[in-house]
């Protein structure tokens, strides 16, 4: 192949498309975009319930995660909760790490609990 055509790669245009199907209709790829774009907090439970409301199917929360990150470009981001005993700088790189992100870049895929309380009043300390 390289003393032939210089090159090491064949023409990309002539590999076959590799990679898994995708499962969601133009349909339901429409109704996903616009419910998490109209409600970027969704968690994926939500995300479910309303789909199969809209679409009469239901589908495995593992095949929207996967459609929401090959078609729409969503990626999973987890913010990690903090064990209360932790000294409290601990706490405040914590909140520093979380804060700055931006809701409506988020999608939930879960609920989480977070010592509110403890983080203000750490911060109102510094």
């Amino acid at each position: 192949l390289l003393r032939t055509t210089g090159s090491v790669t064949c023409d990309k245009s002539m590999y076959a498309k590799q990679g898994r199907h995708y499962r969601f209709s133009d349909e339901q790829l429409a109704v996903m975009k616009d419910i998490v774009t109209n409600d970027p907090s969704i968690f994926i439970d939500e995300l479910q319930l309303k789909m199969e409301n809209i679409t009469g199917e239901r589908v495995a929360k593992l095949t929207i995660w996967w459609e929401l990150h090959k078609h729409l470009g969503l990626t999973l981001h987890k913010t990690h909760s903090v064990d209360p005993h932790q000294r409290p700088e601990n706490w405040v790189d914590y909140v520093a790490k979380i804060v700055g992100i931006p809701p409506e870049c988020l999608v939930f895929i879960g609920m989480f609990f977070t010592y509110l309380t403890t983080v203000i009043h750490l911060l109102m300390f510094l």
